[in-house]
């Protein structure tokens, strides 16, 4: 059996350590609550799981916790959800019908209709929950139409 495979199999002694005496790291706490770790990386960034030791794990009890209250976590987490401007404009475009680019995102980020949450490698990302506020307000879908129907500015040919 590859360490991996003992990992699957015994979740509590994944990475060889016990987690009685040391408690859970990122990665063995994901196995044990078979999710993903990114996920556990994301709530710990919202402040969504209790602190760690100071070695940055959970102790047994913790672990408990968390497992207890995951469903509660991840609808949280959802509500997170980010996507960038052409995932926006795709989410855009299926729930509105209007043809939306992700020009037309940032258009609307900076009218201050929609806020970027954070960038990832010097992207603006944008919370889905944000979009879905964005498609429920009357106004803003009236602007949004607006922005995507406006005929696009006419080009000079230069000779």
């Amino acid at each position: 059996m590859t360490g991996r495979q003992q990992q699957a199999a015994d979740p509590g002694q994944a990475g060889g350590q016990d987690p009685g005496s040391d408690g859970l790291g990122i990665d063995q706490l994901a196995v044990l609550l078979r999710v993903p770790a990114g996920e556990l990386r994301r709530a710990r960034e919202l402040g969504l799981l209790p602190g760690t030791d100071s070695a940055g794990r959970w102790t047994r009890q913790d672990a408990d916790g968390i497992a207890a209250s995951w469903p509660q976590t991840a609808a949280v987490l959802a509500d997170t959800r980010e996507v960038g401007a052409s995932r926006a404009a795709e989410l855009l475009t299926r729930q509105t019908g209007l043809t939306v680019t992700p020009a037309h995102i940032t258009q609307i980020a900076t009218m201050g209709l929609l806020t970027s949450s954070r960038s990832y490698r010097r992207h603006s990302l944008y919370r889905i929950s944000d979009l879905h506020a964005l498609i429920a307000d009357p106004l803003a879908q009236a602007q949004l139409t607006s922005i995507v129907t406006a005929p696009a500015p006419a080009r000079r040919i230069c000779r």
